[in-house]
C-alpha cells in the first residue's frame, strides 16, 4: 500500500480538522497547516504521521515554508486539501476596507499561494 503525503489548510477546525482526522485513520501522513497553532495543537495529537504548522496562507513564507517542512519529513507532497479560510461577521454597513481587504488576502490570494507553493514540488516529480 502506498502512504500519500497530503497537505491540509484549515486544520485546526471545522472542515480541515475533520479531514485530517480522516486521512490520518486512512493511513495518510498529514501536514496541518492552520494560522490557529495553539488550537491545531489542543485538537490533534502527532505521531510519526502527522506535522503540525502555524501560519497563514496569505503570507508566501509560510506557504514555502510548510511545502519545505512536509518535504523535509515525509519527502513527497501528493496533494493539498484546501480549507482555510477568513470570514466577516460584520454588516455591509460596518465592514471596512481594512477588514475586507484580509478576507480577500486569505480567502483569495491565500489559495493561489498555498497552491502555488504546493504544486511546485508536484510538478517536480
Amino acid at each position: 500500500m502506498v502512504k500519500h503525503t497530503v497537505l491540509v489548510t484549515g486544520a485546526a477546525s471545522g472542515i480541515g480538522l475533520a479531514c485530517v482526522r480522516m486521512l490520518r485513520e486512512s493511513g495518510a501522513n498529514v501536514v496541518a497547516f492552520d494560522i490557529q497553532g495553539e488550537r491545531m495543537a489542543e485538537e490533534l495529537s502527532g505521531n510519526d504521521d502527522l506535522v503540525l504548522h502555524t501560519g497563514d496562507v496569505s503570507d508566501p513564507a509560510a506557504c514555502a515554508d510548510v511545502v519545505t517542512k512536509a518535504l523535509e519529513r515525509f519527502a513527497v507532497l501528493d496533494a493539498l486539501i484546501h480549507w482555510g479560510a477568513a470570514h466577516s461577521s460584520a454588516r455591509w454597513d460596518e465592514l471596512d476596507a481594512e477588514e475586507c481587504n484580509q478576507v480577500m488576502a486569505v480567502n483569495v490570494t491565500g489559495s493561489f499561494l498555498i497552491a502555488q507553493a504546493a504544486a511546485r514540488p508536484m510538478v517536480e516529480r
